[in-house]
């Protein structure tokens, strides 16, 4: 044989056929292996895809899949429920989907129920604690354990599952009237409320709007309540929610009372006839507090005096609502006065009212302001009829026909007067 031809004699085997080539073989079994992790891929997305809506058809593509096991699994316990037979084929398909997937939630779920439909209640309650520790979005085993903790009377358990029920759009109204009537309903249930709100969850102003919207306000404030008890303030708005909707109801005595027991500390010190008169305490909302119109008035520091003060400014050719406060005062009679100093007053100025409000809606009192350079006090008598329950105390502009001035107003008062005045 020639020796050139030697080398390609040496590439065949015994019977002259080429040998495989290594880097092919592999070529090939990287192919092969991309293909299956394709298909692979696409069949997962398939049955995730599917698991919900057409379970079967999921399964066709994945047959372990543990989500449309699952499925199959809650959909034999409703339908086995309904004519009330045994549960054993619901409990065949649960356990079959732990083993595909051993955190599927709602294997667990059935499981629970099936233990539960069988009287097992602590091997339910096992299951369906597992089922909720797993997954804050399962929102029928976090119901299932707020009722369960409710009845146990362990409402800050209840409250718990309470808290990722309210997590969820979808049953954030339902679970705020089922936790609204567990703490209407028993004060410890209540003070537990409290302790959970106390600690600001992202629902808390959410929950009492729905709250003082649907429920009875005296619902709402012991709930309130307990969480002021708990060491946590109450938001401007959470009381106002409460105040604003005894006003409603024609409760304005109540509203008031409901409203003074929220407040802060601090606002005790400023708490009078008037709210915060001095305008020198803290900010608080709703009926009882002021009022102040948008871009026309605010409280500023107080010019040639110590303090704030309310700066109010009045630019129309109408009438103009710059600051209000609504009062309780009782029957009898009064004196209101205040600090004022007004600029460039032009058309009918600034004035303090006091009237009536609701059907008789009189005005009892009218307190002009003068132009003055300086600080200067006014006063003016007034007298609350026996059928006058709730007050408003406004300052306006423009009464008869337009204004443009700029004022400050400090040290607002209503006191009390002897019968000789």
């Amino acid at each position: 044989m020639p020796a050139a031809e030697a080398p390609a004699q040496d590439r065949r085997d015994g019977r002259g056929s080429r040998r495989p080539i290594p880097g092919a073989v592999a070529l090939l079994a990287a192919i092969l292996v991309a293909a299956v992790g394709a298909w692979q891929i696409i069949a997962v997305a398939q049955a995730r895809r599917l698991a919900d809506a057409e379970p079967e058809e999921a399964l066709s593509w994945r047959p372990a899949d543990p989500r449309a096991l699952g499925y199959l699994a809650e959909q034999a316990f409703s339908d086995t429920a309904a004519s009330g037979g045994p549960q054993d084929e619901a409990r065949d398909a649960a356990r079959r989907a732990l083993r595909a997937g051993p955190l599927d939630v709602r294997a667990l779920r059935v499981l629970a129920w099936v233990a539960d439909d069988a009287g097992d209640a602590r091997r339910a309650r096992q299951l369906m604690t597992l089922a909720a520790s797993r997954s804050q979005r399962d929102v029928s085993s976090h119901l299932w354990m707020f009722h369960d903790r409710l009845k146990a009377r362990d409402f800050d358990a209840a409250f718990a599952h309470g808290d990722a029920l309210m997590r969820h759009s979808a049953t954030l109204r339902e679970a705020a009237v089922l936790m609204a009537s567990a703490a209407g309903a028993d004060e410890s249930a209540a003070k537990a409320l409290g302790r959970r709100l106390q600690s600001g969850p992202a629902w808390r102003a959410t929950f009492i709007r729905e709250l003082a919207a649907s429920q009875d306000p005296d619902v709402t404030l012991s709930i309130l309540l307990a969480v002021k008890e708990a060491g946590s303030t109450i938001g401007d708005e959470e009381s106002a929610a409460v105040a604003n909707r005894l006003v409603r109801e024609g409760r304005a005595k109540e509203a008031y009372l409901a409203w003074v027991l929220l407040l802060p500390p601090a606002g005790y010190d400023v708490l009078g006839n008037v709210y915060n008169g001095a305008f020198d305490g803290p900010d608080a909302a709703g009926p009882f507090a002021w009022t102040l119109a948008r871009k026309a008035a605010s409280v500023t520091a107080a010019p040639g005096r110590q303090g704030q003060a309310l700066n109010a400014r009045a630019v129309s050719d109408r009438r103009q609502s710059l600051a209000r406060q609504t009062l309780v005062l009782a029957p009898g009679a009064y004196r209101l006065s205040l600090d004022a100093r007004l600029d460039g007053l032009r058309g009918s100025g600034m004035v303090w009212t006091l009237s009536c409000l609701g059907d008789r809606g009189a005005a009892l009192a009218e307190l002009p302001v003068p132009v003055s350079d300086d600080w200067t006090p006014l006063s003016t008598l007034v007298t609350v009829p026996g059928d006058c329950e709730v007050q408003r105390l406004e300052l306006r502009a423009g009464e008869k026909g337009g204004a443009s001035a700029w004022g400050w107003f400090d040290d607002v008062r209503i006191e009390p007067v002897g019968a000789e005045a």
